[in-house]
């Protein structure tokens, strides 16, 4: 069914934010995207050293997922409650403390009820981050000013990826958790002391029920859940196939951990460089245009990831994949900041939840795939659905 296209508004916000608080901001979302693949080059030496498969071990970012996409529910209308910044204030300090009790787990299961409280804790600061720049800029403004955050959440994808790898190969795999722990606690003290956060326009009171009811009531919208349902796809898709990427290159070719974190940094630095031409782009292609365009880029990469014999081939791969994935999914944040704009952090909580969702769903599915098959399955398949989740979401976009 044609869910209609999400209409963009037509009033002018307010400017975004302080320049402080948006520096803050950023260094919150550079943690979050370090830790959300902090575990992809350590695959192989979990199952080292937890005498287990690469497979098994891929459970302990499936927990991570899990948490992280469970908890975007609770974190969204508390959010519109209670405030957006002091939510995710508290999320940054207590995703310091988590992190620097990772580093002390002495099991495979501690490590992956570790990193299920991390999902946990880190699961506010996205979509509430995201929610403060909807409520905050033009629709005119967004595509920009979110790519430039989320381009700061890939700089901590490929900083976590490389820095990963090379730290828990000169340092062991613990101290990578310290280095997360070090920039979770500088975002969290500077928001604390930042005067943004005691001088934060507090929302209409209301009560928790009403704030959850609003949420599930989404639902109810059509464009709502077609926009969902193609982010869920995506997630599932597209960050979870990436994710073997770096056992592939381990048992295919030998590769240490420090190069499979270089390997795995290029395709963050690739939505990294989109999110500062994206205005270009957008005025060449238009947003259908740059979708569809995006969704061939990343499949085309992963066939090519797929049959080539040659490793060389996967760095250039890997970037130009990059670049399409941050084509797709800015379209879908801009589409998510439209959803509820009443009700902000719910729908952007929604729209987190389901990548989430979509990752957890995809590890459960790919992990046994890769165990007994290899990679080659998974990106194929990757290389194939990609690109329809992409031209699927076409007719949801806005008609300038």
């Amino acid at each position: 069914m044609d869910a209609g296209p999400i209409k963009p508004e037509q009033t002018a916000g307010p400017q975004l934010g302080t320049g402080l608080t948006l520096a803050i901001l950023s260094i919150a979302g550079f943690a979050i995207g370090a830790n959300i693949r902090i575990t992809d080059p350590l695959l192989p030496t979990f199952a080292s050293e937890f005498s287990t498969t690469v497979g098994a071990a891929a459970l302990v970012a499936m927990f991570y997922a899990l948490a992280h996409g469970a908890l975007q529910i609770v974190y969204g209308p508390l959010g519109d409650r209670v405030g957006k910044l002091p939510v995710i204030t508290v999320a940054a300090l207590g995703s310091a403390v988590i992190s620097a009790a990772t580093a002390l787990a002495t099991s495979l299961a501690g490590l992956a009820a570790l990193r299920l409280l991390s999902g946990v804790a880190t699961a506010a600061i996205v979509p509430l981050t995201l929610a403060f720049i909807g409520d905050t800029t033009t629709y005119a403004q967004r595509h920009v000013a979110l790519a430039r955050f989320t381009g700061t959440v890939l700089l901590g994808l490929m900083c976590g990826q490389v820095l990963g790898g090379l730290i828990a190969e000169f340092l062991g795999w613990r101290a990578v958790f310290y280095f997360i722990a070090a920039v979770f606690a500088v975002a969290g003290i500077g928001l604390l002391l930042s005067p943004a956060l005691r001088n934060h326009e507090r929302p209409a009171r209301r009560s928790s029920r009403e704030a959850y009811a609003e949420l599930f009531s989404l639902f109810k919208r059509p464009a709502v859940r077609h926009v969902l349902l193609a982010v869920c796809a995506q997630g599932g898709i597209s960050f979870t196939s990436a994710a073997f990427v770096g056992a592939h290159l381990h048992d295919r070719f030998g590769f240490s951990l420090g190069m499979i974190g270089v390997m795995l940094g290029l395709f963050a630095a690739g939505g990294i460089v989109y999110s500062f031409v994206t205005a270009r782009v957008l005025a060449t292609f238009g947003e259908r245009g740059t979708l569809m365009l995006g969704g061939v880029m990343f499949g085309l990469s992963f066939l090519a990831i797929a049959v080539t014999p040659y490793w060389q081939v996967f760095g250039p791969a890997l970037f130009v994949a990059g670049i399409g994935l941050m084509m797709v999914h800015n379209m879908l944040q801009v589409s998510a900041t439209q959803m509820a704009p009443e009700a902000r952090g719910a729908a952007l909580s929604l729209f987190a939840a389901m990548i989430f969702l979509g990752q957890t769903i995809g590890f459960a599915v790919l992990s046994p795939t890769y165990d007994h098959f290899g990679g080659v399955p998974i990106f194929v398949f990757t290389a194939i659905a990609f690109p329809i989740i992409a031209f699927g979401f076409r007719s949801t976009l806005a008609k300038h």
